[in-house]
Parts: structure tokens; C-alpha cells; sequence
């Protein structure tokens, strides 16, 4: 039985609305569309990764690197809360707790962590189970001293 060849739409529409068919064939006729065949799908992108066209003048001069802080200027910062924090602690009655330049200096380095690497739970950070620990916190200060840091650190300044 041989293939009967399909009209397209623009050739069926005008034979549709003919008047003057009466043959059976065309009078019945039924016009449907197909979609396009699709072409591959494919992730890859257009143009040469190696080329790039862009305008240099919109790029910054200095980009994001290491922070020098003047060793002399830091010193001194943290030498006056090292003094500032052991006064308000005496002053709070809290004659235990002695700030060291060491601890402050880690206080601020977790502080200035976590504000880029957040967890729901502060005590999180001294977790102990491999999916959710932050190894270079547990390791630097304890969560204790963390605290105590944390209730007594102050700057008169």
C-alpha cells in the first residue's frame, strides 16, 4: 500500500476552505499541527573560552587579596582591649577571668569567621561530628573561653 503524502499547513488551509470539493477524501479533512523536530540538546557553549572581548576599563585595578595591617598599630588595639576587657571583667566581679593578647587575638579571627561561614548554633562551631565541625575553631579556643571572651570583651576607647 503506498504512502499517502501529507500536506503542510500552508498547502491544506487553502484547500480546506475551497468551495467546490465534493470528493470524500477532502471534504473530511482534518488539519492538525506537529511541532518541529528538536535538535540535539546540547550543554555547550558558542565562541572560544580562550578569547575574551571584554572592555578593560570596566575592570577594578586591585582585586581582593591579603590585608596588611601595621604590626605596631595592631599591637597596640589589642593591648588596650587586652587592658580595657581585665578592668570591666574586675569591675563585673569576675576576678577569674585574665584576657591574654593570644585569646583576644582569636576571639576576633572566630568572630570575623563566623560572620562568613554562619551556622544556626553558635555551639556548633566546637562540634565534634565531621559533617557539621569547624576544625580550625575547636582547635584555636574553647568554647568556654569563647564565652567568657565573648561576655567580657569590651572597648572603653
Amino acid at each position: 500500500m503506498p504512502r499517502k503524502r501529507y500536506l503542510t499547513f500552508e498547502e491544506a488551509v487553502p484547500r480546506h476552505f475551497e468551495d467546490d470539493t465534493d470528493d470524500d477524501e477532502q471534504s473530511d479533512t482534518d488539519i492538525f499541527v506537529v511541532p518541529p523536530e528538536t535538535a540535539e540538546a546540547s550543554d555547550e557553549e558558542e565562541g572560544n573560552d580562550n578569547i575574551l572581548n571584554h572592555d578593560n576599563g570596566d575592570l577594578p585595578f586591585d582585586t581582593a587579596g591579603k590585608i596588611e595591617v601595621p604590626s605596631k598599630k595592631n599591637s597596640d588595639v589589642v593591648s588596650l582591649l587586652v587592658e580595657q576587657t581585665n578592668l570591666y571583667a574586675r569591675q563585673k566581679n569576675r576576678p577569674d577571668f585574665m584576657a591574654a593578647e593570644a585569646y583576644i587575638r582569636r576571639f576576633i579571627g572566630i568572630f570575623l569567621l563566623t560572620g562568613y561561614h554562619s551556622l544556626p548554633h553558635e555551639e556548633i562551631y566546637w562540634s565534634l561530628d565531621k559533617d557539621i565541625s569547624v576544625p580550625i575553631v575547636r582547635d584555636s579556643i574553647s568554647r568556654l573561653q569563647y564565652r567568657n571572651m565573648k561576655q567580657n570583651l569590651y572597648d572603653n576607647s
